[in-house]
């Protein structure tokens, strides 16, 4: 939700600097970032609420949304056809702003208790 709020918000401003192509790049970028974090919810359901299951579901996060944004700027890189739209810059924003959510959401509900 945070992605889709920060894409929304960065949408108008990508738009104007570099067009149609811009914005599906910073969308593209914010889906890659956002899927891994799901991901990542999912297993730590399963690992139920003690500390150490919570700490290792984070760093699994990072590990998998590293190795997911990884593997999308080489394979745009190799394919060019997102070239001149800042491709890089937002995989950087949008990994940033996922990792930070993730980690809130994750320490929130074990200090509290």
């Amino acid at each position: 939700m945070a992605a889709a709020v920060a894409w929304g918000l960065l949408a108008g401003p990508i738009g104007l600097v570099w067009g149609a192509r811009g914005v599906l790049a910073a969308g593209i970028a914010a889906a890659v970032c956002v899927i891994p974090g799901w991901c990542v919810f999912g297993l730590l359901s399963f690992a139920g609420g003690e500390r150490q299951s919570q700490a290792m579901g984070v760093l699994a996060g990072t590990g998998l949304r590293m190795f997911a944004v990884l593997v999308a700027a080489l394979a745009v890189d190799a394919q060019g056809w997102l070239a001149g739209t800042a491709f890089a810059a937002w995989l950087v924003v949008f990994y940033l702003v996922t990792l930070l959510v993730e980690t809130v959401l994750v320490i929130r509900p074990a200090s509290a208790s």
